[in-house]
């Protein structure tokens, strides 16, 4: 369900096949395909990513209503609750995956404006 080449935190699409991902591509690039590998860093991604992203990507998966419940939990520090608005807890394991989600089609919504 997402992009062909979405990487991380995926059945079959850890970080060793991500490289050979990047690996075949370069090696086909000799012969006019490509040749550039680019990293990006996403400065306060988990941070600002809006839920409302992940929400209407997982609008009919059967469990949305505990995602959001995720999202939407909150944090307590010194004896304070601050409700989350926007971002994915840092340091889940639930974080990545919520990512890929917000991620997932970006680059088609991208090229549409």
């Amino acid at each position: 369900m997402f992009e062909a080449n979405s990487y991380g935190f995926l059945p079959g699409r850890s970080c060793h096949d991500a490289i050979a991902q990047c690996f075949n591509h370069l090696r086909q690039g000799i012969r006019g395909g490509d040749t550039r590998v680019l990293d990006a860093e996403l400065q306060g991604f988990f941070d600002n990513i809006a839920h409302e992203s992940i929400l209407n990507r997982i609008d009919t998966f059967p469990c949305g209503k505990l995602i959001k419940g995720w999202l939407q939990a909150g944090f307590i520090e010194p004896e304070n609750f601050n409700p989350t608005k926007t971002g994915t807890p840092q340091g889940g394991v639930i974080s990545p995956l919520l990512a890929n989600i917000g991620l997932h089609g970006a680059r088609n919504i991208h090229q549409t404006k």
